[in-house]
């Protein structure tokens, strides 16, 4: 954390600011690419290009690159965009609350580590589909272990919970739309738990992670506003 003073605030100001409208820009690459996946995956007849999520044998998943591989091209190229849309808004977060009290400058570091553990397993994650989806084109052999895999996956899943919940608990008191968000940031990791012994909600695991874009980039563009120079 970067001890308060006039010196630390003249180098620290302008690059949280430049931060905060990274944040803002991050969370509307997430809201866009989120409907391009919408409408690759509508475009495919909805089938679920990351079957990692559930339980998959690698012939399913080799079945499903052979019918539909340039959709999933398609579709792992949105999903890159929007891991490095999550990482922008996650460094705008932090750099909200970075030089607060040093529990939840500590906390926000915490949850961005989190979140760039994240973008990581969601890429490796992206490159292993990528592959497949290539050899499918290519009538290379497909992977007949997916052990790690669903290992990957796992990490991807808990630690996006535990971003939005470091964030969530980081977020100021008081204010509707601060309430709203830390509201939308929890239901994260509740439907992560929750879809553990219901499996049913695994979709909607990807639903809950794109519902606080829209309020983080109103949240970050206030901010941003406020320490922009005038």
């Amino acid at each position: 954390m970067i001890p308060a003073g006039p010196v630390s605030s003249v180098l620290w100001e302008p690059g949280r600011a430049r931060l905060l409208r990274a944040g803002r820009l991050g969370a509307g690459l997430v809201i866009l690419c989120a409907i391009l996946i919408a409408f690759i995956t509508r475009s495919e007849g909805g089938v679920s290009f990351q079957p990692a999520e559930r339980q998959v044998t690698p012939a399913l998943l080799a079945a499903l690159m052979q019918e539909h591989a340039t959709g999933a091209l398609e579709f792992f190229a949105a999903d890159t965009l929007l891991a490095a849309g999550y990482l922008l808004a996650f460094l705008g977060l932090h750099a909200a609350r970075a030089r607060q009290v040093s529990h939840l400058s500590r906390l926000s570091g915490l949850a961005l580590a989190a979140g760039v553990v994240m973008m990581l397993s969601d890429l490796t994650e992206n490159a292993f589909y990528v592959r497949q989806a290539l050899a499918a084109l290519s009538g290379s052999a497909p992977a007949s272990d997916l052990r790690w895999l669903h290992a990957v996956t796992a990490v991807k899943e808990w630690s996006a919970g535990m971003a939005f919940l470091g964030f969530a608990l980081c977020l100021p008191r008081g204010g509707v739309l601060q309430s709203v968000l830390r509201a939308l940031m929890l239901l994260v990791p509740a439907i992560g738990l929750a879809s553990l012994v219901r499996p049913e909600l695994i979709p909607a695991r990807g639903a809950a992670v794109i519902l606080p874009m829209p309020f983080i980039m109103v949240w970050l563009n206030r901010l941003a506003a406020g320490d922009s120079p005038r």
